[in-house]
């Protein structure tokens, strides 16, 4: 699949031993935000074809690079209570939950607040 060689491709903040250069860097950021889109759309793609348990440890690594993208956590949250590690689940989300209410002094969105939800009353 394209999705997973490209991801296999990546190696780390881009261009990160360039300093001082504005443009390089924000382009660096724009490459880092399409990473987490392919991530996000590789998790939507493998979802659809029951494959939770495969593309749990590709959305770790991805949610661990990036705590505070949302889409990422609940993809990751969503899997692995899809992969009946419900435990898991729980714990990632009070991992994502307590550093955003604690550092940034919001609550994650709705829909990750109904996904835990669900979860508990499973």
């Amino acid at each position: 699949m394209l999705f997973r060689a490209a991801l296999a491709l990546w190696r780390g903040a881009p261009f990160a031993d360039v300093v001082n250069c504005d443009f390089v860097a924000q382009y660096g950021r724009r490459l880092e935000e399409l990473r987490i889109e392919v991530v996000e759309q590789f998790a939507d793609i493998e979802f659809r074809l029951g494959r939770h348990v495969q593309t749990i440890e590709v959305l770790k690594t991805a949610a661990t690079e990036y705590p505070y993208t949302e889409g990422l956590q609940y993809r990751l949250i969503l899997g692995l209570f899809r992969s009946a590690r419900r435990v898991d689940a729980l714990a990632e989300y009070r991992k994502f939950r307590n550093p955003m209410v604690r550092d940034l002094g919001i609550e994650p969105s709705q829909e990750l607040q109904m996904l835990n939800q669900q979860i508990l009353r499973s």
